[in-house]
């Protein structure tokens, strides 16, 4: 299958991600060289990257430690501050039994969703063939590599 690759102003399909632009064959090389570069520096910054993990890590648990979870704080360095907000509100089902009888069916079987891996783990496969479709579908995985 031969893919032609055109040069457009106008979107050509509207995506969950955003809008498609078609481009150039010679555009679409330079395009391949360029996420190959910026690859090569993300790679190159994974300890950078770790590393900051750990000092945000460490920071918030001298935070949590020494004040109220409900409160602003600010930290400061000799160059640098960082501004500490409140913890978040995170809320949780109680009574999962509960929350299904007071939603309608209808709403219930329209929002409520089930894991795959629930499926996976507890349906038998011929139990799932009779609930799952299977398409291909979604983002192309990407593989770059030096030439």
């Amino acid at each position: 299958m031969v893919t032609t690759i055109v040069q457009t102003k106008e979107p050509v399909a509207e995506t969950v991600v955003g809008t498609v632009y078609l481009v150039k064959p010679e555009d679409l090389v330079k395009l391949v060289d360029e996420l190959g570069d910026i690859k090569l520096k993300l790679e190159r910054a994974k300890p950078l990257i770790a590393r900051v993990a750990v000092i945000e890590k460490a920071i918030r648990q001298h935070i949590d430690a020494a004040t109220a979870s409900d409160k602003d704080e600010v930290v400061y360095g000799e160059t640098w501050e960082i501004k500490v907000g409140k913890k978040p509100w995170v809320r949780k089902i109680v009574d999962k039994l509960k929350a299904l009888t007071l939603l309608t069916q209808d709403v219930a079987l329209e929002k409520v969703t089930i894991p795959l891996a629930v499926l996976d783990d507890y349906l038998t496969p011929d139990e799932r063939d009779q609930v799952l479709s299977k398409t291909r579908d979604g983002t192309r995985p990407l593989k770059i590599s030096k030439r």
